[in-house]
């Protein structure tokens, strides 16, 4: 209880630190409470008071200080009790009332306070007409599941003061969806639910190791794409510029195949000069052209043909 307490100052939640503290204080009190009766049982010697009166006083105070303490605990302990009585009468009731040949109870939800308490009930199945509903709300009095009679008996005897009773049917709310699926989360057994994990896991697997190599596949055409393609526009203004006695170009693939079934692709340039290029300068132009083109594009090799 003393940690609770510090817990309590630390979080400066003072409603805990206040009911941790008084446990602990009602525990020291109980204690010495129980010291008290096995020193008189074992009669041991007690301590004698010549004034009389005085001795009077300090028992009066001692009994005065223990029944303070005890009042509250006295409180609590009968709360204990008729909240335990309200969930002993509810699955009674529950257990003997909703008993039903087309519907079952799937879930209940219960919120207990002694004036006004709450109970949810899930069903599946069919679904309850409006008698029945109300022919259930009925029958919570006969389970003393709220307050009825005279001032005492409803201060005394019944559980909480009024009780209201929802019922959810397998229709298509959330509420009743949400049910569904903690009735059959807390209801399955372990080894079932660990089948199903277990699947679910191996299914995750392969849908993860596909998408993978789905990945993998495309970065690969991705890369091969880029390979493929050259900046054809601005490689075009950038030859015009370096050798301006081209008129024309093209760019392509060619597959070369020779007779041992080797196969080969070759980037490949198809260049056109103009009219007024010598045979010499178009040879020694299209070896500069050749050269260029290859630290250009970063190409191991290519081919240049002239039309």
């Amino acid at each position: 209880p003393l940690c609770t307490a510090g817990y309590g100052i630390a979080t400066g939640q003072f409603t805990v630190f206040f009911g941790a503290f008084y446990l602990f204080f009602i525990n020291s009190v109980f204690i010495a409470l129980s010291t008290l009766v096995v020193v008189r049982y074992l009669h041991f010697p007690m301590r004698a008071f010549i004034d009389h009166d005085k001795e009077k006083r300090f028992k009066r105070y001692i009994y005065i200080f223990v029944l303070i303490v005890i009042l509250p605990s006295a409180s609590i302990f009968i709360d204990v009790i008729q909240e335990t009585r309200f969930h002993a009468n509810l699955r009674k009731y529950i257990k003997e009332q909703l008993v039903f040949s087309d519907s079952e109870v799937i879930n209940q939800k219960v919120v207990y306070n002694d004036t006004l308490s709450t109970i949810d009930i899930y069903l599946i199945g069919d679904e309850l007409n409006l008698y029945q509903i109300n022919d259930l709300n009925s029958k919570l009095g006969d389970y003393d599941l709220f307050a009825k009679g005279n001032y005492l008996k409803r201060n005394f005897f019944s559980t909480t003061d009024t009780t209201i009773l929802r019922v959810h049917q397998s229709t298509n709310d959330n509420d009743t969806l949400f049910s569904k699926l903690d009735y059959l989360s807390n209801n399955l057994s372990k080894d079932i639910r660990t089948g199903i994990l277990e699947d679910i896991y191996k299914k995750n697997e392969e849908i993860l190791k596909f998408k993978d190599e789905k990945i993998a596949f495309l970065e690969n055409q991705l890369v091969n794409f880029k390979r493929d393609t050259i900046p054809i526009q601005l490689l075009s203004k950038e030859i015009t510029i370096h050798f301006p006695k081209i008129t024309k170009f093209a760019y392509g693939k060619t597959i070369e195949a020779t007779l041992n079934e080797k196969i080969d692709t070759i980037p490949t340039f198809f260049v056109q000069w103009n009219g007024y290029a010598w045979k010499a300068q178009r040879k020694e132009q299209k070896q500069i052209l050749h050269n260029w083109l290859k630290v250009r594009l970063d190409f191991d090799t290519l081919r240049i043909i002239e039309y």
